[in-house]
């Protein structure tokens, strides 16, 4: 079993967020679940035992900022 795991988020108000930081939360809670699906669902597939992949966030990627 994979567990792909992420999950962050910046203090203050969200309409006052650096674009930098807005491409940092971007980064973590959108591509790595996307790479995380890429590089290791191929290796899954190949498991004859058959495998699972388990896909969560920590709050900081589910609850949204002022």
């Amino acid at each position: 079993m994979i567990c792909n795991n992420a999950g962050v988020w910046t203090l203050g108000y969200q309409w006052d967020t650096d674009l930098a930081d807005w491409q940092w939360v971007l980064d973590v809670n959108l591509w790595g679940f996307i790479h995380g699906i890429r590089i290791f669902v191929p290796i899954l597939f190949r498991n004859t035992e058959g495998d699972h992949i388990v896909n969560t966030v920590s709050l900081g990627g589910i609850v949204a900022g002022r």
